[in-house]
């Protein structure tokens, strides 16, 4: 669960992350793109007024009139020879591409302007944060100027007035005052403007108006206000991309989550309808990926259950019946028996069936307890030591049997004493029943390779095939056919030893292997992690 919500943690929060760690995030590209061209669409005029000025002295004292000049602007007019500036190359190649370019002068947002293959850069400090009426002031105070000195000087306004006009973004119209009185009674309006200079319709924010120093004529600009228009949209995007971008990835995450949790629930409804071989096919950058494993994991350990239960019912039934058979056969021979010798004969018969069923159950319970077991309790100790100690329990009973050992482990490994006991024991009781002519011999070796703890039992005895080395683990399975002694006698045994020995290295998650020993007999190794 911390693995999926970690997962949408990151979906969500690595955009946003981004965006507010990269110098250059798509945000602020997005905003220094605006601010360019809206600094540009407001002021990109001033720069042509201006040269119109400094083209008719020499050069020499154009950072002088510009100096001059300056102090009709609100903001800060500079002109400083190029080899004088210190700008990014961004900056220079937009300059030599476009004729002007955002950057920063004293910290503050700067227009700077240039003519191709002019020595010449003029800066243009910005401003803002201020009220509409206040930025307007600033912005058209510049303009104002030359609007001003252009009409003062002119003998043609309206002609003077189109040609400036042209500089300009921005819609400009220039009416006289008496018709402007004429076609406009807003008795605020021509209050202002006779007052303050200018005017801003705030029902219609993109309307302006200016009057000339002379009260002779007013100019109405369309989109004046549009820099606080474009402001607010970008404060609104400022909010709204984020959003949009967490709205996108939870979208993403909810969306894959729900494609993978709806193979989930397919998957569980295809197991719950019978199909066992159904597995769970995930990415294991999944978030649900431990869930499928576990469910793999649950469907495999159903599947093999199932299979094993077949499989041992069959078996069982094939086992019950030859004794049982026997039974009713020793049963039916004692009815009719006319002696008491005869009779003494047949339950004689019936006790070692009994017996013999009575063996095979508790083969089959310990089988079936071995199988459910799916949690060992796990011992550290020395397997020396233990080994010693099963080797002699084992040889005080057949003293006859010559038994070599090989232990080359010496430190402690975790198993369980009680269950390796057990598996061990079945080994040695194999070697026993299936030996060869005498003398018996028993090879038992414990070392570890490859991080695997390897616990050998070999002896010289008759082997197994190797058609037959893996179907010896399977329980019920006697191959008495290759499996008899030297006298053909047959076997006794019901067929569980090894089988009950590979669940034992199951719940030590090892294995067990069966090979042809150098001996001459069979070999199986007892192999789980140290």
């Amino acid at each position: 669960m911390t693995r999926i919500f970690l997962k949408l943690y990151l979906l969500l929060l690595l955009p946003l992350l981004i965006m507010t760690v990269m110098p250059k995030s798509p945000l602020s590209l997005l905003g220094e793109w605006w601010y360019e061209k809206e600094s540009y669409r407001q002021y990109g005029a001033i720069y042509p007024l201006i040269k119109e000025e400094l083209d008719k002295i020499p050069e020499d004292q154009w950072i002088d009139k510009v100096t001059e000049i300056s102090e009709y602007f609100a903001y800060t007019l500079v002109l400083k020879k190029r080899e004088d500036t210190k700008l990014s190359e961004e900056t220079y190649a937009k300059l030599d591409d476009k004729g002007y370019a955002l950057t920063k002068f004293k910290r503050n947002p700067t227009l700077v302007f240039t003519e191709k293959n002019s020595e010449f850069i003029l800066y243009t400090s910005l401003f803002d944060n201020t009220s509409a009426l206040e930025e307007f002031e600033k912005d058209t105070r510049g303009f104002r100027y030359f609007l001003n000195k252009t009409l003062k000087e002119s003998q043609n306004p309206e002609k003077d007035f189109e040609r400036i006009k042209k500089y300009f973004s921005l819609n400009l119209v220039m009416v006289r005052m008496d018709e402007f009185k004429s076609l406009n009674k807003n008795k605020n309006l021509l209050d202002t403007l006779l007052d303050k200079k200018l005017f801003i319709d705030y029902e219609d924010s993109n309307m302006a108006y200016l009057i000339s120093d002379n009260n002779k004529f007013v100019i109405a600009i369309t989109g004046a206000n549009k820099k606080a228009t474009y402001r607010r949209y970008y404060n609104y995007l400022s909010f709204l991309v984020p959003a949009l971008l967490l709205a996108i990835g939870a979208l993403i995450w909810i969306y894959l989550f729900r494609k993978e949790f709806s193979k989930l629930n397919r998957s569980a409804k295809l197991f719950g309808d019978g199909q066992f071989d159904t597995r769970i096919k995930l990415s294991k950058n999944s978030a649900l990926y431990p869930i499928a494993g576990s469910f793999n994991d649950m469907a495999s350990r159903i599947q093999t259950l199932l299979e094993g239960h077949k499989d041992l019912t069959n078996a069982v039934s094939h086992e019950f019946k030859t004794p049982l058979s026997r039974l009713n056969f020793a049963v039916e021979m004692q009815k009719t028996s006319k002696t008491k010798k005869e009779r003494l004969i047949y339950t004689n018969k019936i006790e070692q069936n009994i017996i013999v069923l009575e063996g095979l159950v508790d083969e089959l319970l310990n089988y079936t307890r071995m199988q459910r077991q799916q949690k060992v309790e796990m011992k550290s100790q020395s397997v020396t030591l233990w080994l010693e100690n099963e080797i002699a329990v084992f040889s005080s009973y057949h003293q006859e049997i010559e038994i070599e050992t090989n232990i080359t482990i010496n430190k402690n490994i975790s198993f369980n004493p009680h269950l390796m006991s057990r598996a061990l024991n079945n080994l040695l009781n194999n070697s026993v029943e299936y030996a060869s002519s005498k003398p018996q011999k028993i090879c038992i070796s414990a070392f570890i390779d490859n991080e695997e703890i390897n616990l050998v039992v070999e002896d010289n005895g008759i082997g197994i095939a190797k058609q037959d080395q893996q179907k010896i683990f399977e329980p019920f399975t006697r191959l008495d056919k290759s499996r008899k002694r030297s006298d053909h006698e047959h076997l006794g045994g019901f067929g569980m030893g090894l089988a009950i020995v590979q669940s034992i290295m199951k719940q030590h998650q090892g294995k067990v292997n069966c090979e042809a020993s150098s001996l001459g007999g069979a070999k199986i190794s007892l192999v789980w992690p140290s």
